[in-house]
């Protein structure tokens, strides 16, 4: 509060860092001043299992939170794939999806209530410590998503749900990624939701080959789904049971079940390996988050192969959550000087195409400073105009992590 307090009065910047782990900027002190890390402020201040709740300081790492809570048997959902690493607070700034997002949904479903410093240091607390609560505006909600723009959290309360009896899960390869995409649709319209439903491109698949030898992927496959089903012991078995007669009925070259944790984690690498596997394609990557309706998830796909063609020079690799439409669309290229341009060019021609489909140019790592020359495709002047009369009352002096969104 002190430091805010300073920095509003000497009109110093001011960037809140977590883990310093997101992937459009969000951290970066683009315009200098201070950087407030919030890794030392990491304490889980209290579990209530009665409430299902859990109180934290922003620094606590989620996975932390998660194993935690466990103990309890208890769940916390939110799940990015960052999760090892990044903190609580910058998910909850980010609004953080990860693989659980069909289910279960994302970080913005699971905060009750805030602790924030405004920018001049004032202290606020919003929403409640119940499931509950309609009194006045939901300032909460307000402030997850905002980047760290309008405020700073310094206690974070989170809904807890009982934890998961049973986990089963399927790899399935495909000839096509038709047949993929038609299955997930299918599977999802049976009134199933699957607590993870990812989906891998032949580019991807590829990629993985060449890092990891142990991971055996015919040539070909052209497509992947990654499943897993969770719930007590009796719905998992049935609904599996539904799942698997899905997947036979649509042309899969192989059907892989875990049948230990050891083999759930084994079939789990082949989706993990892929970020790190794509570097092997080239230097420089760029991890785009578009999301649209699952309806068009095939259509998108189309347009970016479509697109792909106009830029030979640049390589591209689709995988991600396909069940709420969430895909990470990676381009790759070998030299910045030659063809960093062009991937910009090609971006900003696919988040084109998203938005005209309805969808969203992020859906869950935010826009910071990368984005944020992107943010009118999908976002009116009269709609941003309000988001800038809002930021201007929290931050007249426009301190809180300048160079971010619109800011």
């Amino acid at each position: 509060s002190n430091i805010l307090e300073f920095a509003n009065k000497h009109e110093i910047p001011v960037c809140p860092r977590g883990a310093g782990s997101g992937l459009t900027g969000g951290a970066i002190p683009v315009k200098g001043g201070i950087v407030l890390d919030f890794s030392k402020m990491n304490q889980i201040i209290e579990i209530i299992p009665e409430d299902l709740t859990a109180t934290v300081e922003p620094g606590v790492i989620t996975q932390t939170l998660q194993i935690e809570v466990a103990k309890y048997k208890l769940f916390y959902p939110p799940d990015p794939a960052s999760a090892a690493f990044s903190t609580v607070g910058g998910n909850v700034a980010e609004c953080s999806g990860g693989i659980t997002g069909l289910k279960y949904g994302v970080t913005r479903d699971y905060i009750l209530s805030l602790e924030v410093v405004l920018a001049d240091g004032r202290i606020i607390h919003t929403g409640r410590k119940t499931l509950k609560s309609v009194t006045g505006y939901d300032l909460t909600r307000l402030f997850i998503g905002s980047e760290g723009t309008l405020g700073v959290f310094t206690k974070i309360t989170v809904k807890l749900i009982p934890l998961p009896e049973r986990i089963e899960t399927l790899l399935v390869f495909f000839s096509t990624p038709q047949d993929a995409v038609k299955t997930a649709n299918i599977i999802i319209s049976n009134n199933i939701l699957p607590r993870a439903l990812e989906f891998i491109d032949k580019s991807s698949t590829d990629c993985i080959k060449g890092y990891k030898q142990e991971i055996q992927i015919p040539e070909e496959v052209n497509a992947i789904l990654l499943i897993d089903i969770d719930g007590n012991e009796e719905a998992v078995k049935k609904e599996m049971s539904i799942v698997e007669k899905i997947i036979a009925e649509n042309n899969p070259l192989r059907i892989i079940p875990a049948k230990s944790s050891n083999e759930r984690d084994t079939l789990w690498e082949v989706r993990r390996a892929i970020s790190p596997a794509l570097y092997n394609i080239a230097p420089f990557k760029i991890n785009e988050d578009i999301c649209v309706p699952r309806s068009k998830i095939l259509e998108i796909l189309q347009r970016i192969a479509y697109i792909n063609k106009k830029y030979p020079f640049l390589k591209i690799a689709n995988f991600g959550h396909i069940g709420d439409g969430n895909i990470h669309v990676n381009i790759m290229y070998g030299n910045e000087t030659r063809h960093g341009a062009e991937a910009k060019k090609m971006i900003e021609e696919i988040l084109r195409n998203v938005v005209e489909l309805g969808g969203t140019i992020s859906g869950e790592h935010g826009i910071g400073n990368v984005k944020s020359g992107f943010l009118s495709l999908e976002i009116p002047p009269s709609e941003l105009q309000i988001m800038k009369d809002i930021k201007r009352l929290l931050d007249p002096k426009g301190i809180l992590n300048p160079g971010k969104m619109f800011c």
